[in-house]
């Protein structure tokens, strides 16, 4: 049980350090200077890590997470016309 405790709580340090590097990246595209193009990289690149993610073997919690996040990112994508 400590095992798949800690396997879980490992994936989501990883899972919040990842959202936030591809947040500010999306942050700092998707400015008044910068164009939605670059935003819609942003995206496409930060869908892509997490479809390679999926890929691994995970357990059922990372999973869950893993497809969370592919659902806010093509939600995200969709709003910004991507």
């Amino acid at each position: 049980m400590r095992e798949n405790e800690a396997s879980f709580l490992s994936d989501r340090i990883l899972e919040r350090e990842t959202m936030r590097s591809h947040e500010a990246r999306i942050k700092m595209a998707s400015g008044v200077d910068q164009s939605r193009a670059e935003a819609c990289e942003a995206l496409g690149y930060q869908a892509r890590s997490v479809d390679a993610a999926m890929e691994q073997p995970n357990d059922p919690h990372a999973l869950n997470a893993l497809r969370k996040l592919q659902r806010n990112i093509r939600e995200e994508q969709q709003r910004n016309d991507c």
